[in-house]
């Protein structure tokens, strides 16, 4: 009889465990529509590229580890006109066919070359691929990417000279 009991107990507990488990190991949840995850300084949730505002559903913009500005990767990619595809299988996303970066790796590659470290590794949140503002100046040539008045800019790099002298606001996120 005791040896059921032990038996029953340990089975629940483990029934537990199966049960519980599976929700720590997934995506962290979206965050509520229209809404900034951290209402960190100087962040509006707006999103301009080339002086135009992303029109997405959910252009949100975070503070990650350390603070740094976090963006949504396809909505930003694809106004620059840069070919974004999801590769479930490796939890990654490929640039253009030639540039890849991982979910949770500090670093993306670009044909064949060695990885190359660009900061805090990208994020999963509720099927959005959340990137680094960094990442837009140190890895996609061509591009700068800071925060003016609360705004995240992104531009060209030969309008980057326009938009940033003095007295503009810009606050550069390098």
């Amino acid at each position: 009889m005791k040896n059921t009991k032990a038996i029953l107990v340990l089975l629940a507990a483990m029934a537990f465990l199966f049960l519980a488990l599976p929700g720590f190991a997934q995506d962290a949840p979206p965050p509520p529509p229209g809404q900034i995850v951290d209402q960190g300084p100087a962040l509006n949730g707006e999103i301009m590229v080339n002086g135009e505002l992303i029109e997405a559903p959910r252009p949100y913009i975070y503070r990650g580890y350390e603070g740094v500005v976090m963006l949504p990767l396809r909505a930003v990619a694809e106004k620059l006109g840069i070919a974004v595809e999801w590769v479930p299988d490796e939890r990654s996303v490929t640039l253009d066919g030639a540039m890849q970066i991982w979910i949770g790796q500090p670093y993306y590659t670009r044909g064949q070359t060695a990885p190359i470290e660009f900061g805090p590794a990208p994020e999963l949140s509720g099927g959005v691929t959340y990137v680094p503002l960094p990442f837009f100046n140190n890895a996609l040539d061509g591009y700068h990417a800071y925060l003016s008045d609360g705004t995240v800019m992104i531009v060209d790099a030969e309008t980057a000279d326009i938009q940033d002298k003095p007295g503009t606001g810009a606050e550069h996120v390098e």
